[in-house]
């Protein structure tokens, strides 16, 4: 179960790079990134709900299925605020790549901010918590 939850949890990886390629090869066409964030929460959610079958795995859930999304905020966080630069490398790539499906999102709850870590954390914090939200949804359905 364990070995599942880290492999879908690395699942952002993907999508983030085929919203990447799509971008980058038709570059006068625009998408709909909030439908695309709501999209990828939807699946994020459906997923947590589908994981804890039994309605007794939340606690596990929520940190293995984001544990690969909170190693790689750690990556950004010292990217953006300690090295002030991302990463020339795969890992740099990467570590953007993995939260662009709920970035747009992430703007959006901080557009006080002037900095992109905040809009990052956000998209962190919106999968942690439709990661609860989908768990204690199957926790509900099956008392």
């Amino acid at each position: 179960m364990t070995a599942a939850l880290l492999i879908l949890g690395a699942l952002p990886f993907a999508v983030g790079r085929i919203q990447d390629w799509y971008m980058s090869a038709n570059l006068n066409s625009s998408l709909p990134y909030g439908v695309i964030s709501l999209a990828f929460l939807s699946a994020w959610v459906l997923l947590a709900f589908l994981m804890n079958g039994n309605g007794k795995r939340t606690k596990q859930i929520v940190i293995f299925l984001n544990l690969i999304a909170a190693f790689d905020l750690v990556l950004i966080g010292i990217q953006i605020l300690v090295l002030h630069a991302y990463w020339l490398n795969g890992i740099g790539i990467w570590t953007q790549l993995f939260y662009l499906p709920v970035l747009n999102l992430g703007f959006c709850l901080t557009n006080w901010s002037h900095g992109v870590f905040p809009a990052y954390a956000a998209g962190f914090i919106l999968m942690v918590g439709v990661t609860f939200a989908g768990c204690k949804l199957r926790e509900k359905g099956t008392r």
